[in-house]
């Protein structure tokens, strides 16, 4: 038994070894799996150590391989190192390589290889570009583009075109750059046609074409939603220069451009038409319609059965106070509910960029009904609020009603009385719609005194005849002390000889915390002295352009058929306005 049982305990310590030594060696590799993943993980998943300040600095190119300026250069690839880690995704996008070549990426760490998939042509001046819409690991962008040039001849191309784009938020801004000697510049549409040199702006505005051939060029600034580098009317921001850009001899002038914002080319159309009452009509648009044709002769309807117009007419159109897209149609009589009816807009309503109305999508047809409209009217908002101070001496009142009123009615119970002299001021009436009217002194206003509006609103009465409730809203404002104003003298000199047109000088409220800066404007025939009088003390600064249609707006030119932009003032002119004092001698200069 002892033996049997010795025997069976040894059996037993060698089977523990046994098992003793699988464990350890399962747990060596578990160990040895785990750490191994943590360093792929690691690798996959770079970032900063977390803790310490916000990182706001700026990524930007440390090194990168071949040298600027390489001649003869024969490699397959180009090698950028980056001062930090960069969200890799945001890279692509921000490539530009002129003239085009097919690619792929592969990064190591901070380094990126682009590598060439197509073979580099023999003699050519070569550009690599990075746009300036990349960030890093923490969103960060660069303040600028960066390019790298080399050729695979014994020359380069030296020319350049710097220059800048204006505007309060430049960064992400693509600029296109076409060679006119290679292109036939009354066909080049930039809608089809991609640029030969694209490059993007960082937060300076600042932009750079290097290694550009003497000739001359068509310069473009595109806002380019889809990032497809070419322009999309309708969706794509868009600005140009004045005039042709020239690169003689390897170099140009600076140059200077604005980018606008996208224009509206969609017409508008009429979605539906419902009734709301017996003769209250609601018409929902795809877009906000032109208040000048919110009349009732751009709106007819016909009898569907018969297919004729009737002559039912409509005593007012007006917009909805909150949503805009809807307009309401109120009718002289209730219609017959045994017809089926269709309204039709006329085809000359306009959305508020100019365009047309669809002419398959302006009419609806619809089902009249019996039931009788008896809400009573209300005002949605009124613009001047009561005890407001330094309100301008051609004070301005907008008041928006729930729904149409009787104008005149209205307007005999709306005064404005100067409380110091208890004397009425004449006023002047502006209705953009039978809902909407802004109203105004006909006389400018006494300085730093104050005045009241008086709204009766048994007054109030729309067009179903209910009226408000009978009460008096009376709204006091103090206006500005005209005393403490300030005024500027100066003169404006323009490089340039041209006949026609005219120039507008803006004047700009530095600091404006938050709110709209308040704007001033002058508008100047010609060149020579100008003066700016009844401005608030405070810091400014004064541009100028040249409005060579005269529509009185600065026009950013067109992509195809394509037009120059207007002439800007490049540096802005700073003024400091006091209270009681002429600034003069502020010297204007519109270069070329």
């Amino acid at each position: 038994m002892t033996q049997s049982s010795a025997f069976f305990y040894g059996d037993n310590l060698g089977n523990i070894h046994k098992s003793s030594m699988k464990i350890q060696s399962l747990f060596i590799n578990s160990m040895v799996i785990i750490l191994m993943s943590a360093a792929l993980f690691g690798c996959a998943n770079e970032q900063r150590p977390s803790g310490g300040p916000p990182d706001k600095e700026p990524p930007n190119v440390i090194s990168f391989e071949p040298a600027q300026m390489t001649k003869n250069y024969s490699a397959d690839k180009v090698t950028i190192e980056f001062s930090e880690y960069i969200q890799k995704a945001t890279i692509s996008e921000n490539i530009f390589i002129t003239p085009r070549l097919t690619y792929e990426l592969d990064w190591s760490g901070r380094f990126l290889d682009i590598q060439f998939t197509q073979p580099l042509e023999t003699n050519t001046t070569y550009t690599v570009s990075l746009g300036a819409d990349y960030t890093d690991l923490r969103g960060n962008k660069p303040t600028e583009s960066f390019s790298l040039t080399f050729s695979t001849g014994n020359s380069i191309d030296s020319g350049i075109v710097k220059g800048k784009i204006f505007e309060s938020m430049p960064a992400g801004i693509y600029v296109f750059l076409y060679p006119l000697n290679a292109l036939n510049k009354d066909t080049l549409n930039p809608s089809v046609t991609e640029a030969s040199y694209i490059t993007q702006t960082g937060s300076s505005g600042e932009f750079t074409f290097y290694a550009l051939p003497d000739g001359e060029y068509r310069l473009m600034t595109v806002k380019d939603q889809y990032k497809d580098r070419l322009f999309s009317l309708g969706t794509d921001g868009f600005g140009t220069t004045w005039k042709q850009v020239v690169v003689n001899k390897a170099r140009s002038s600076p140059t200077i451009v604005r980018c606008g914002e996208a224009i509206d080319i969609i017409a508008p159309a009429l979605y539906t038409a419902d009734p709301l009452s017996q003769r209250l009509l609601q018409l929902d648009f795809s877009e906000e319609i032109d208040s000048m044709f919110l009349k009732p002769q751009f709106f007819s309807l016909k009898d569907t059965n018969e297919n004729i117009i009737e002559d039912i007419r409509f005593t007012a159109i007006y917009k909805n106070a909150k949503n805009t897209k809807t307009v309401y149609g109120i009718l002289e009589n209730a219609l017959d509910t045994s017809k089926i009816w269709k309204i039709v807009c006329n085809t000359d309503i306009k959305d508020k960029a100019g365009n047309k109305i669809q002419d398959s999508l302006r009419s609806k047809v619809f089902k009249s009904i019996i039931e009788i409209d008896s809400t009573k009217p209300f005002i949605e908002s009124i613009s001047l609020r009561d005890s407001s101070k330094n309100i301008s001496l051609y004070a301005e009142m907008r008041i928006l009603f729930s729904t149409a009123v009787d104008t005149n009615v209205c307007m005999r119970g709306i005064s404005l009385t100067d409380t110091k002299n208890n004397k009425s001021q004449a006023l002047f009436f502006r209705w953009l719609h039978p809902a909407e009217v802004v109203i105004t002194s006909e006389d400018p206003l006494y300085s730093y005194q104050w005045y009241e509006f008086e709204l009766q609103h048994k007054n109030i009465r729309s067009w179903n005849g209910q009226r408000m409730k009978d009460s008096t809203q009376r709204i006091r404002f103090r206006t500005i002390d005209s005393r403490e104003f300030g005024s500027i003298k100066g003169e404006l000199y323009d490089s340039l000889s041209i006949s026609g047109g005219q120039y507008i000088l803006l004047l700009s409220q530095k600091n404006a915390g938050g709110r709209t800066p308040n704007q001033y404007t002058r508008i100047l025939p010609k060149t020579g002295d100008w003066t700016m009088n009844n401005i608030p003390p405070g810091e400014y600064i004064l541009g100028v352009f040249h409005d060579a249609n005269n529509n009185g707006k600065y026009d950013f030119g067109t992509a195809y058929p394509y037009s120059f932009a207007e002439r800007f003032l490049t540096n802005p002119v700073s003024v400091s306005v006091k209270s009681r004092w002429t600034v003069e001698g502020v010297k204007v200069f519109l270069q070329p």
